[in-house]
């Protein structure tokens, strides 16, 4: 079975790991500078991320499993949820995501297939209400959120790389990958102030 990234990061190198229910802040001035969740099966990850820092959350479908098709339920978690998201921003607004800081924020989401007949693509939101509610409380501190899917499957997945969300800050940019593909990067102020002085 092929290496993963997420993995090798978070086995190897100590990074710090989101597990289901969990909000973790990651700061890239010291190690292990590497954030990330894996076996992701249903859960929605939000991550806050900038050149000097991130924030991820790893937000259940529902408090509970047997509830997981309750809608008032899995909302109004996710509401309870997001507010220690937003409890973690403003902690760490001033030293990660000050101004002038460039920072960025990305829903990694679930989709299952449906019929054709409800949507064109066969795809649907595993949990459309609090992908909203979601988003909603983002714009709070002032975040259009981009919205990235994979799709849910009940079945073992093939590969370590899949169900991995990963914010990477060792290097001279930080990287944000999902399933151990680079989606989004984001240059650190040593890379910046680099390039400046050429």
């Amino acid at each position: 079975m092929p290496s993963s990234v997420c993995h090798m990061a978070l086995d190897l190198h100590h990074g710090i790991e989101v597990h289901v229910g969990e909000t973790k802040v990651c700061n890239f001035d010291n190690p292990p500078r590497t954030i990330g969740a894996r076996n992701i099966r249903g859960s929605t990850i939000v991550i806050i991320y900038s050149g000097l820092g991130a924030i991820m959350a790893n937000i259940a479908p529902a408090r509970d499993s047997e509830l997981s098709r309750d809608v008032e339920d899995g909302t109004q978690h996710a509401r309870e949820h997001m507010q220690q998201v937003l409890d973690c921003y403003h902690e760490h607004k001033d030293r990660l995501f000050g101004t002038g800081v460039e920072a960025s924020c990305v829903v990694y989401a679930a989709v299952y297939r449906s019929p054709r007949d409800i949507t064109p693509d066969g795809l649907s939101v595993c949990l459309p209400h609090q992908m909203a509610g979601i988003g909603v409380e983002l714009a709070t501190i002032g975040f259009e959120p981009l919205f990235k899917f994979y799709l849910f499957t009940e079945q073992r997945r093939s590969s370590l790389s899949r169900g991995t969300a990963m914010v990477d800050g060792r290097g001279f940019v930080v990287a944000v990958y999902l399933d151990d593909r680079t989606t989004h990067v984001i240059e650190t102020p040593r890379a910046a102030a680099d390039r400046l002085r050429r």
